[in-house]
């Protein structure tokens, strides 16, 4: 397995995938505690550098910059400029500069991030409350994810959901599991036999936005938010008819996930191996 983590990396990313309530043997990865917490009413997104993650926070024409490493502390003693001009430091892992109209530019030597941030934008707390109501009315969900740690260290697991309590996935590799209510089958790979075990019952039909801050609509039918609770910046386009998300994007401590939506309320069945 290309991630020495993958395995408790994966289970973690079950909730993060639209799972919730008790999670039994698939719990949250642990992370360092970390500080970040963008500036109260500011639009907000962010990019992977590396295993780091630099999240930018955009209120009126001041752009406050984040970067903290895959143990969630501040990166400090950077030289960063943002449209051009020199950041200054602001705290820890913060740097914080005068910003442009239009696109924001942060760039570190030979790299360079662009963000589309509006100056201001409108809440999106009713368009994430709807997606919530909706994705929880849903009977069946497919889901792709790509999830990395780093520069070349990632999986791609491809997962089934069906309400109320059942999901299957694969990981890249071979690795496939099997949960139903309180029993639970898994195998390293097709060729292997099923393992079963007890398993807590997993809601799987809910999205994980639970602790959301700095929730905004940045453009048609695209949302951007930092949840208090993954200690992540999220980005996501939704459905305009449906509310549900199409495309979702993580920016963590140590975890950059990319998912994609799709077969709501396709016939789907999950049954013990």
């Amino acid at each position: 397995m290309r991630l020495a983590v993958s395995a408790a990396i994966l289970a973690g990313t079950l909730l993060l995938a639209g799972c919730g309530g008790g999670s039994g043997s698939l719990p949250l990865p642990k992370i360092a505690p970390a500080t970040v917490s963008p500036p109260a009413g500011a639009v907000v997104d962010a990019r992977q550098w590396g295993t780091r993650d630099l999240g930018l926070a955009r209120n009126g024409d001041t752009a406050t910059v984040t970067v903290v490493d895959d143990q969630g502390h501040g990166v400090d003693g950077l030289s960063l400029r943002i449209d051009g001009r020199v950041a200054a430091p602001c705290g820890s892992g913060c740097y914080r500069s005068r910003t442009a109209a239009g696109t924001v530019v942060v760039a570190s030597g030979a790299s360079s991030w662009r963000f589309a941030l509006p100056r201001s934008a409108p809440s999106a707390r009713p368009a994430i409350a709807a997606a919530q109501r909706a994705y929880t009315r849903l009977q069946s969900v497919r889901l792709r994810q790509q999830l990395d740690s780093g520069p070349g260290v990632g999986i791609e697991t491809r997962f089934l959901f069906v309400a109320p309590d059942r999901l299957r996935y694969t990981i890249s590799g071979g690795t496939e599991a099997v949960v139903i209510g309180n029993r639970r089958w898994d195998r390293s790979s097709p060729k292997d036999p099923w393992a079963r075990s007890a398993q807590q019952p997993v809601r799987v039909m809910h999205l994980p936005w639970d602790r959301v801050t700095n929730a905004h609509v940045i453009a048609p039918n695209t949302i951007t938010f930092f949840d208090l609770n993954a200690r992540a910046w999220f980005w996501a386009v939704l459905d305009p008819k449906s509310s549900l998300p199409s495309t979702e994007r993580m920016t963590g401590i140590g975890h950059f996930m990319v998912n994609r939506y799709s077969g709501f309320d396709a016939p789907a069945t999950i049954a013990a191996p």
